[in-house]
């Protein structure tokens, strides 16, 4: 198996990726059978992500409240919201979720069907995701908001890049909420 080696370069106001192979890669072949996990494990490059991404946390103020680094999650507050990361040294990539920041009854089938119209517009139009699960405890349906950011040790002004990327958080719910009143209005407008 050939592995490649990540490089990013920044510039003022851009970020390039590039993926490099080695095609002279004969060492890959003669390898001991058997071994192949342990030293792609060995080989993993260690990009310090988590690291970097708590410190850079700690810079803008925001407050870690809980860490998991058998499942690499941690749950931070920003701006009164709770965010959860899924995040290890290993990656460059960073799953970001915002959970459970707005929920319906789940027996209200006229305003399920028009929370899902809503999720569905809202995410043709923006970065993120939004999902929807049922909690069958509390019998509700809960919206959440999912993006995945790169958070590579290059990337310069981190704090500047995470408030953006955090920003857009507010944004899908903003628009989120405008559609719901859309649809609920076009629901309305049927029922006369």
């Amino acid at each position: 198996m050939t592995f490649g080696t990540l490089f990013a370069q920044t510039t003022k106001n851009t970020l390039n990726i590039f993926f490099m192979t080695d095609i002279n890669n004969s060492s890959a072949s003669n390898a001991p059978k058997g071994t192949d996990e342990q030293q792609n494990r060995d080989n993993m490059p260690n990009f310090m992500t988590r690291d970097n991404f708590m410190h850079t946390l700690e810079n803008m103020g925001c407050q870690i409240e809980d860490t998991n680094e058998e499942e690499q999650q941690l749950v931070f507050l920003y701006q009164g919201e709770h965010i959860l990361a899924n995040v290890s040294n290993d990656s460059v990539f960073i799953n970001l979720w915002d959970l459970w920041w707005y929920d319906i009854p789940l027996d209200d089938i006229d305003s399920l069907s028009v929370l899902r119209k809503a999720i569905n517009e809202v995410n043709c139009r923006i970065q993120l995701t939004l999902v929807y699960s049922v909690n069958p405890e509390s019998n509700r349906v809960g919206v959440h908001s999912k993006q995945q950011i790169l958070f590579h040790p290059s990337i310069d002004e981190k704090e500047d890049y995470l408030r953006f990327e955090l920003g857009k958080f507010f944004d899908a719910k903003r628009i989120f909420l405008l559609e719901l009143e859309k649809e609920n209005m076009k629901k309305d407008q049927k029922a006369e």
